[in-house]
Order: structure tokens, then sequence, then C-alpha cells
């Protein structure tokens, strides 16, 4: 969800090899981050891993109170995901 006014830009550029991009789906590597014990306690402070269902009613909260991107990466020539960031931060009740 756009901020008021200012049109959510497909990409953000942080550095020649890392961006932003807009999100539109729930990509199938964002739930492999989410199934990781470690990554879910950095998030959540809990470390029991997301359903394919949790994660989709995460990234829905996200969107609709905030501008959600996945991070980014590019190695050997390609962008590739490696996490996602939302802004304003949102604590999610899902």
């Amino acid at each position: 969800m756009p901020i008021a006014n200012i049109p959510q830009p497909e990409l953000l550029t942080v550095t020649p090899t890392l961006r932003l991009r807009r999100f539109e789906k729930v990509i199938r590597e964002a739930l492999e981050w989410y199934r990781d014990p470690e990554t879910v306690y950095l998030v959540d402070r809990i470390r029991e891993p997301y359903s394919q269902e949790k994660l989709e009613r995460m990234y829905r909260y996200l969107n609709a109170h905030g501008e959600l991107y996945y991070i980014e990466l590019l190695e050997q020539d390609v962008f590739r995901p490696i996490g996602d960031v939302t802004s304003p931060g949102r604590i999610c009740p899902w």
C-alpha cells in the first residue's frame, strides 16, 4: 500500500548490487526464510516456523499497512530475493 499521495516505485536501488522490489505476490523463497527457526526468532522472538497460510496473512497485513518490498541482491549478474522489508515498521497481529 503506497503512502498517501506518493506512488510506490516498483524498484528502489540501494547500491549497485542491492535493491528493493515492490511486493506483488508471495514468492516461494519467502516460505523458506520463514521456516527457518532462527530467522523467525529474529522477527517474532519465537522459533515456530511459519505455515504457508501464516506467511500469506503476514504479507497481506504488511502490504495493507505500509510499503512492502523484497530485498534483492545481485549474484552472478542476477538479482535474487534475500529478504523483505516494510515501511513504516509494524507489529503484525497474525
